[in-house]
């Protein structure tokens, strides 16, 4: 029975382990921008053969694939083969060129050209967008625009015809080519998975070693969309993992077990503060409502600058940890729940200061409300594995999937934030 006990976890492993490693290879094209037109018949440019029509953006280390520009066709259009041109400029040079048929133009969405080749492009650089048409289709298409917008300032984007800047921008989206962040952290559980399963009984036997190995191996997977947020990726996982080990350590002394003190300290440190704060350089801004700062999952710097993500699932057992910690003061248990005690005064200042306009409001104490719910999640955790027992393999192996599932939806949230909320 031993053997053949074995032979399923090794099976399992190399199962979990193959299906990891292939998730992280999967490659995809995912829209990084969208500048919507401003909706009126007003604000569109007749595309004329003889004129030449540029837009210049700056661009944040993406691998362009996929382009769309808004149109929308002033007559019929009887020649399917007649189509635009587009093209991508660096320094004058074509890196990139497309055709968009003009048939499949409609005044809706926008009209797709996909490039053979993606296009790699490097930080911060300014790339142009060159639009140009036949002789048949001389005034045939127009360009739908956008006017220039607090979200959407003028140094963002420029468009110019025949080299003359105008008021207005082209309305367009744009496409990356990407193994998604949330494949490849997917990806790299399932393989933390499989080689656990092959040294199962070697962690049993070094609880502390395995605690820490794992809170590195999270530190390394939240800190993958790191990279396609042109940023350093060592820096960040260095101070993830940092951060992780603080507050695991903490609730180690305070006497949690491995596995709740490891869920609370991946709340704390795979909150979106951190990562919001370094998009934003810690200006912030104005705090938001709890509601959106907490558990919003639309915490892209621009919108939410202020954003403490730890979304539904962590709120929840977070929430039950202060039930119990308030049933435990009314029980008169105040020597169990002293720390509790002390974390929740603080978590309840740093509340009010953090989210209720006043003279010492400070969204900066975001960051002691996040830790004080990591905390409580933690506590809410460890009673339950109490209550369910310690030992219980199916108690145990629900709880996994509910931090898993948590992790996860930490990492996707932080994902967006990072690769999508630093502008094209």
């Amino acid at each position: 029975m031993n053997n053949k006990y074995k032979y399923i976890r090794i099976f399992a492993a190399v199962i979990s382990i193959v299906i990891g490693a292939a998730l992280m290879q999967v490659r995809a094209n995912l829209e990084f921008f969208n500048l919507i037109p401003t909706d009126s018949a007003t604000h569109i440019t007749p595309i004329k053969s003889e004129s030449v029509y540029r837009q210049e953006i700056t661009i944040q280390r993406k691998t362009l694939s996929r382009l769309g520009i808004y149109m929308r066709p002033l007559q019929e259009i009887s020649d399917a083969s007649a189509a635009l041109r587009v093209s991508i400029l660096r320094h004058n040079d074509v890196i990139g060129s497309g055709f968009i048929p003009a048939i499949f133009i409609e005044n809706g969405g926008p009209s797709y050209v996909t490039f053979d080749n993606p296009i790699t492009t490097h930080k911060g650089e300014r790339i142009i967008i060159e639009i140009s048409a036949p002789e048949g289709l001389s005034g045939a298409i127009a360009l739908r625009q956008r006017m220039y917008d607090a979200q959407f300032p003028r140094a963002d984007s420029i468009f110019s015809i025949n080299s003359v800047p105008q008021d207005q921008v082209i309305a367009f989206n744009m496409f990356e080519s990407i193994r998604p962040a949330l494949l490849r952290q997917l990806g790299g559980i399932l393989i933390t998975l499989g080689l656990a399963l092959v040294f199962l009984s070697t962690l049993r036997t070094y609880r502390t070693m395995a605690s820490l190995s794992m809170l590195s191996i999270i530190a390394l997977l939240y800190a993958i969309p790191a990279w396609d947020a042109s940023m350093s990726y060592g820096l960040f996982s260095l101070a993830v993992a940092a951060l992780l080990l603080c507050m695991w350590a903490l609730l180690r002394i305070a006497g949690r077990t491995h596995f709740s003190a490891m869920f609370g300290a991946a709340v704390f440190a795979c909150s979106t503060w951190l990562p919001l704060h370094i998009i934003t350089s810690g200006n912030i801004g104005e705090i938001l409502s709890p509601r959106n700062a907490l558990i919003d999952p639309n915490q892209i710097a621009i919108t939410h600058g202020a954003g403490l993500y730890i979304g539904m699932l962590a709120g929840a057992v977070a929430s039950i940890g202060i039930i119990l910690w308030l049933a435990m003061i009314v029980r008169g248990k105040y020597k169990q729940c002293e720390i509790e005690s002390i974390v929740g005064v603080c978590g309840a200042l740093a509340t009010y200061i953090a989210f209720i306009p006043s003279p010492v409001n400070n969204p900066h104490a975001g960051i002691a409300v996040s830790f004080a719910l990591a905390w409580f999640a933690s506590f809410g955790l460890w009673r339950m594995q109490r209550f369910l027992g310690t030992t219980d393999k199916l108690a145990y192996s629900i709880l996994t999937i509910l931090v898993v599932i948590t992790l996860l939806d930490l990492m996707y949230v932080t994902a967006r934030a990072l690769t999508y909320g630093l502008g094209v």
